[in-house]
């Protein structure tokens, strides 16, 4: 069967399995090429079969738990909505940075990671021989979606142990490392010293001899670890593939490394939370063997639901009337912009006198200094607006959690500006799906 006739075959099949406007959302129909996204994905046959790939994934795990069907399909919306978004990212920071992989990989790379999601969810077979993994995913999914620190929460469901912290400053080197079970070598105490820039904290387990010490500094708030373990007389650092743990920084949300006792068994794990995408949280680890061997990474990802909500009070510097109407505006246009940026940008492309009103509004940025990427129209009291949305933050990175939506406008007397700001956040509701999945899928 070919490609298409494969993609096609899905359409009808979603048709027939879901609500028409998910059926829209999930299936491409390449006779009727309407975006972007779709565009990329009907001009190459890769990508055609991993749209079939995923749905098969897709059906299979509707089929497994029945009663776990809306909220697998509230999920795949989602999905799309992220898919969407993603691709509107890559394509805005491509124009800034031609040497960025393409899209087309781009677009590969977020299919098989949704497909080894779907592979997974509600699938026994993928947690068996895995203790760790299947206590992990049993109690992550019972965890509030507001829980503000997953492993305090393992913690205290008694599934995780974790160290002690120290704090430490760069003239206590030596008194902090006097907790570990024996003195540090040389190459260790060389590995500590390069926190001498600031405080650092360490950690240890002394029931498995292991231990750890980091520091967090920047803007973007970089962790750099080094971790231990008692070797006879002597504590020496650990090497290996310990994923993040060397270094990792946590702008946007981004990953806070951990060391802990799961179920007794010490691990290196890894609290992600990716960027642009505050409903996802993936737990990584790798099992420590002894010496300077690790187990290869599991991880596990959970896909909560969200709800925008709007912020209260908005920024508005002029005393303009219109600005008690942009709250409500704004809202609608960040629910559309969560589903398709894409098509919030097409419809701006004809309109010359919102593109001449876009290039005369004061105090309004563009792309290149990394804010307002998508505009569009809107209309209050029935004049035309300037409105542009964003969720970029430092250099070009999507933000973790809140949208801002932005307004400009002829004030009535057409002798100046008015302008307002409305922020969205994007708040977690209950978990629609959980799943191990491999770590060389994620983002």
């Amino acid at each position: 069967m070919s490609a298409r006739k494969l993609l096609n075959r899905w359409t009808q099949l979603a048709v027939i399995l879901l609500p028409a406007s998910h059926a829209l959302a999930t299936g491409i129909d390449c006779n009727r090429i309407h975006d972007p996204v779709a565009q990329t994905i009907c001009s190459h046959r890769d990508l055609l079969i991993l749209d079939g790939q995923l749905s098969v994934a897709y059906t299979a795990a509707l089929a497994r738990d029945p009663s776990r069907a809306d909220d697998l399909k509230k999920d795949e919306i989602n999905w799309i909505g992220d898919r969407n978004r993603e691709m509107w990212w890559r394509s805005a920071a491509q124009r800034q940075f031609p040497s960025l992989p393409t899209s087309d990989n781009a677009l590969a790379h977020f299919y098989r990671l949704r497909i080894a999601f779907l592979r997974n969810v509600d699938n026994p077979d993928t947690t068996r021989d895995r203790p760790i993994a299947a206590r992990l995913l049993a109690v992550a999914k019972a965890l509030p979606a507001d829980t503000p620190d997953v492993m305090k929460a393992l913690a205290a469901a008694d599934i995780a142990v974790l160290p002690t912290p120290h704090d430490a400053d760069t003239q206590s080197v030596d008194r902090e490392i006097s907790i570990l079970a024996a003195a540090p070598d040389p190459s260790l105490r060389k590995a500590l010293r390069q926190f001498d820039r600031g405080f650092f904290t360490v950690m240890y387990l002394p029931s498995a001899g292991l231990g750890g010490a980091f520091t967090i500094e920047g803007t973007a708030d970089c962790q750099y670890w080094v971790v231990f373990r008692k070797e006879g007389n002597a504590t020496v650092p650990v090497g290996g593939q310990i994923g993040e743990l060397s270094g990792t920084c946590m702008r946007d949300g981004g990953s806070t490394g951990y060391l802990a006792l799961i179920d007794g068994h010490p691990v290196a794990i890894n609290v992600t939370h990716p960027p642009a995408f505050p409903h996802i949280t993936d737990l990584q680890w790798r099992r420590w063997l002894g010496g300077n061997r690790w187990s290869a990474p599991t991880r596990i990802r959970l896909r909560y639901g969200y709800a925008l909500n709007i912020s209260k009070g908005n920024y508005c510097p002029s005393a303009s009337p219109q600005c008690a109407l942009t709250p409500a505006l704004a809202m609608r246009a960040a629910q559309r912009y969560v589903r398709d940026p894409w098509g919030m940008d097409r419809r701006t492309a004809p309109d010359a006198d919102f593109r001449q009103m876009q290039a005369r509004a004061p105090g309004r940025t563009d792309w290149a200094n990394c804010s307002y990427p998508v505009w569009f129209k809107a209309h209050l009291n029935g004049r035309l607006v300037v409105a542009g949305i964003s969720e970029s933050h430092l250099a070009c990175h999507p933000d973790d959690g809140f949208l801002t939506v932005g307004f400009w406008g002829m004030r009535s007397d057409n002798k100046g500006w008015w302008s307002a700001e409305d922020t969205i956040t994007a708040e977690r509701t209950q978990l629609l799906a959980a799943a191990l999945i491999p770590p060389s899928q994620g983002l």
